[in-house]
C-alpha cells in the first residue's frame, strides 16, 4: 500500500507539472471550468470503485478487484468524456 500511495502522489505531480507547463504555452488558465467539470465528474465514479475495492479487501475478497478497478476507471472515462476529446469515451467502453 505503501508503494501505490507513493506511485499515485508521484503521478498526480508529473500529470499537475505537465498540465501547468502546457496552459502556459497556451496561455489557458489550469484550473478553468472545463477543468472542474472534468475533475467533478471523473471523481465520483472513482470515489465509488475505491470504497468497493475499499470494501471487498476488508472482506478477504481479492478475486475480482482488478475487475472492479477496470470498470469503475471505465465508467470514469465515460463520465468525463464530456470535457475532453471525443476518443476517451471509446477508450472508457474498451
Amino acid at each position: 500500500m505503501l508503494v501505490a500511495g507513493i506511485l499515485l502522489l508521484q503521478l498526480l505531480l508529473q500529470a499537475f507539472f505537465f498540465t501547468y507547463i502546457r496552459s502556459r504555452k497556451e496561455g489557458v488558465p489550469v484550473w478553468g471550468n472545463s477543468a472542474r467539470r472534468l475533475m467533478f465528474n471523473t471523481a465520483i465514479p472513482l470515489a465509488a470503485g475505491a470504497f468497493v475495492v475499499y470494501r471487498m479487501l476488508e472482506l478477504g475478497e481479492i478475486w475480482f478487484n482488478s475487475t472492479f478497478l477496470f470498470d469503475f476507471y471505465g465508467l470514469a472515462l465515460v463520465n468525463g468524456s464530456k470535457y475532453t476529446l471525443g476518443e476517451v469515451r471509446y477508450l472508457g467502453y474498451f
